[in-house]
């Protein structure tokens, strides 16, 4: 990670009590790719993509706390129950929203640490394999991949996000 990034954290930097908090809520452990990219970044936008951070107050779009997971589950929930048997959180085995790319919300299962794609606007759903931070730079080498997701990810992005030193 210190090798890909050089700049200032863009947002609030969550401290090991913010994460406590977030991790108490969820029940669970985020996986540490994340944590890394959210403490070193502040969670800056990578391309189109928005990481949730549990330290943001101000940007709602952006916080990583139970009354967003809970606004997320009130308004994708109902569809992707219907659609795909997907449950958000705070449903049992409800999926764990933490980023998005426009109407794609980047989630995880629970207790895994992989990556789950879901397409709202495309209605896909994309299983992966794939840590956060892994998930990223496929969209960045692959801009066809999950639908074409890399190329709108990255469209309009003027300058690289991640360099050759």
């Amino acid at each position: 990670m210190s090798n890909l990034y050089r700049g200032t954290p863009w947002g609030p930097v969550p401290t090991n009590n913010d994460w406590a908090d977030i991790e108490n809520q969820l029940g669970r452990e985020m996986p540490g790719d994340i944590r890394a990219l959210i403490r070193r970044t502040g969670g800056c936008p990578m391309g189109h993509c928005y990481v949730r951070n549990p330290a943001e107050k101000k940007n709602r779009n952006l916080m990583f706390s139970h009354g967003a997971l809970m606004q997320m589950h009130d308004l994708d929930g109902p569809m992707l129950r219907q659609r795909h048997g997907i449950c958000l959180y705070p449903d049992i085995g409800g999926y764990v929203t933490f980023a998005n790319i426009n109407t794609v919300n980047i989630s995880l299962k629970p207790a895994e640490d992989s990556c789950t794609v879901l397409h709202l606007g495309a209605g896909l759903v994309y299983e992966t394999d794939l840590l956060f931070t892994e998930f990223i730079w496929e969209i960045f080498t692959d801009r066809a991949a999950y639908n074409g997701l890399g190329a709108s990810n990255w469209l309009s992005s003027s300058s690289p996000f991640f360099a050759e030193w």
